[in-house]
């Protein structure tokens, strides 16, 4: 009787090309959070808290920014760049997505003090709209949680199921709350602060945030030259051409190869001034890099 033996696949090295690995590098995020219970007349105050303490981002709340209000935001928008979406409602926040040198988003909440009602589920549909995977993501702002309602409101095992991590901080309200929060993902936040600031009844809160930096890509751009044919018609086309030509008698009487070079320079000299040449730059984007040409043959055959 015969014993099968059990084939080991083989491979060809030559098939491979070994991508080189690239050491990623990390900078530190500052971040800072305050519920500053109007910006209209605070605007050059939090100017100067945003580069004394060099922020890289400060989330808001409670701006009472009105729509109509347009003086505000430039004056927040001097040296920096400034975020803000007016709402007819008490409530809300705003999103921001930065994309360069880091990744990040961050998203800023202001809830009411009051019942819970549709929050949970609201912020439910708001983080499943983000990426799960490694993405940095901060969400922070203004709960109106105070610690004991945190912990039985469910808020924390919602945020938990999205690896959002709680960063726990001094009390951020006058009063000994802990009402301003902060969350995280993928890793927690360090060196949490507060600074009672005597222009709010809330705590200024900073924080910093280890994030990783994009590498930088040697993108290459080509020029290609095209015409717009979809802008122009069949009709306007033959009838610029036979403008062009001689008349019918002339046309017939000469050589064929004059003929069809008359015809093609009319072709042409329509196209230029129906549909005239233009160069528009392309992004070279580099292929695989383990990929080679072999691997590329063997796959167009498949």
């Amino acid at each position: 009787r015969r014993h099968s033996h059990p084939r080991s696949r083989g491979h060809v090295s030559s098939n491979l090309i070994y991508p080189p690995l690239l050491s990623q590098s990390q900078t530190v995020v500052v971040g800072g959070l305050w519920n500053c219970q109007s910006a209209v007349r605070k605007a050059d105050c939090i100017s100067a808290l945003a580069s004394h303490y060099s922020f890289n981002f400060l989330a808001l709340t409670e701006t009472w920014i009105s729509p109509q209000n347009t003086t505000t935001p430039a004056a927040l928008s001097s040296a920096y760049t400034f975020s803000h979406s007016p709402r007819e409602s008490g409530r809300g926040g705003d999103t921001v997505s930065v994309t360069s040198p880091i990744n990040l988003f961050i998203i800023v909440i202001y809830r009411p003090s009051g019942p819970l009602g549709n929050f949970l589920d609201e912020m439910d549909t708001l983080l499943s709209v983000f990426p799960s995977d490694s993405t940095p993501l901060t969400v922070l702002g203004d709960f109106n949680l105070p610690s004991d309602k945190l912990h039985s409101s469910g808020l924390l095992a919602l945020l938990n199921s999205f690896s959002l991590s709680f960063n726990s901080c001094p009390p951020t309200h006058k009063e000994g709350n802990v009402l301003d929060l902060v969350f995280t993902h993928p890793s927690p936040a360090t060196d949490m602060t507060v600074t009672p600031l005597h222009i709010s009844d809330h705590h200024l809160v900073s924080f910093t945030i280890t994030l990783p930096v994009l590498p930088k890509r040697n993108s290459q751009h080509l020029s290609l030259t095209r015409r717009n044919l979809h802008s122009i018609s069949p009709s306007s086309v033959a009838s610029c051409t036979l403008s062009s030509l001689p008349d019918h008698e002339s046309f017939s009487s000469l050589p064929l190869d004059s003929a069809i070079d008359t015809l093609l320079s009319s072709l042409s000299s329509t196209m230029d001034l129906l549909c005239p040449l233009s160069t528009i730059r392309k992004k070279n984007s580099s292929t695989a890099p383990w990929l080679s040409d072999v691997l590329r043959n063997n796959r167009r055959e498949l």
